[in-house]
């Protein structure tokens, strides 16, 4: 997955602010070559860490509780676990894993995504490989007793994977993958820039920078540091304008 730009940080309060999760959750996971949603998840957690912070903060009763994302990060991968079955019932084999997005508005969306692969006497389907018109027609052609197999998957498998125990007044933060509050959790994460930081960060930016494409190709995290030299710049230059007059 490549990096996210300021401009893209623009297109992506725009969606929020619209409300538009499924183009939001599109547009996020456009570039990702990915076939797992846990795979696509963990990228955009390291990509919102390498290009704008490894910091968030959230404001709880009055109060700013600065989290290191860092911790989730390594806590993601402490309390992983690999879930991958294979589902044998009647003359059907079923490849089951996590699924592969996660964002899902029905449970039968789930049910597919969470399919990768099916044999049935012997015949393969690589399932992963189908459109998912495709996939639908195969899976309501599937028994019955497979179907309900695939839900037993689901509900033995649907717990949180904990990223943060509750502290400080915070509720618990964990992320699941058989519900949507992964895409939940990502959401927060990118809302790090509105229309009007943005435009206020080019702003004071082209008074020194005047390319504005050069400076709407940078991440977050190369403004913020740019922004940080301008500003040591005006500290230092003060002092020597006011010896001078």
């Amino acid at each position: 997955m490549t990096e996210f730009t300021i401009n893209d940080f623009r297109t992506i309060s725009f969606l929020i602010e619209a409300g538009d999760d499924h183009k939001l959750y599109n547009f996020l996971t456009n570039n990702s070559t990915h076939i797992s949603s846990v795979n696509k998840w963990s990228e955009l957690l390291k990509t919102r860490m390498d290009t704008v912070s490894e910091i968030i903060t959230f404001t709880i009763n009055g109060k700013n509780i600065i989290v290191n994302l860092k911790i989730w990060k390594d806590n993601f991968q402490n309390n992983f676990k690999d879930i991958k079955t294979v589902l044998n019932i009647d003359d059907f084999i079923l490849t089951l894993d996590y699924p592969k997005e996660f964002l899902h508005d029905t449970l039968e969306e789930l049910m597919v995504d969470c399919v990768y692969n099916i044999v049935y006497k012997g015949k393969e389907i690589n399932f992963s490989l189908l459109t998912k018109e495709e996939q639908f027609k195969v899976f309501e052609r599937l028994p019955s007793t497979v179907s309900n197999g695939v839900l037993q998957f689901i509900e033995e498998n649907n717990h949180p994977i904990v990223l943060m125990p509750e502290r400080l007044g915070m509720s618990e933060i964990s992320v699941n993958f058989f519900n949507n509050t992964s895409f939940d959790l990502i959401k927060t994460l990118y809302s790090y820039y509105n229309y009007e930081n943005i435009l206020e960060t080019l702003f004071m930016l082209s008074r020194r920078i005047q390319d504005i494409q050069y400076l709407n190709s940078r991440n977050p995290r190369d403004l913020d540091f740019l922004i940080k030299l301008y500003g040591e710049e005006v500290a230092k230059s003060e002092p020597e304008t006011k010896s001078i007059i």
